[in-house]
């Protein structure tokens, strides 16, 4: 949900644009990776119970962030769910 009459944003995706833009001049993308979309949403919704009562140890948590890092690991291209822009200052 995002409320931008208020300034609240629930949620929101960047751009590798977006993100460079975020970082200011001066700035270029060494590398950049993009990972995660068939399980990574679905395990950040199966995890919120767990954040929200602190039990981020819990062995069933424990195992829904090795999906999450499992699926980070495959690479989806521009239709994945995380991006990583590793930038080098010019």
């Amino acid at each position: 949900y995002n409320d931008w009459s208020h300034g609240v944003v629930w949620h929101y995706h960047f751009s590798g644009r977006e993100l460079l833009d975020l970082a200011g001049e001066g700035w270029r993308v060494e590398t950049s990776r993009r990972g995660g979309l068939l399980l990574a949403p679905l395990v950040e919704m199966a995890r919120w119970p767990f954040y929200r009562k602190g039990i981020l140890n819990h062995p069933i948590c424990k195992e829904l962030d090795r999906l999450f890092d499992f699926d980070l690991g495959c690479l989806y291209g521009p239709a994945a769910y995380d991006i990583l822009l590793v930038l080098q200052k010019v």
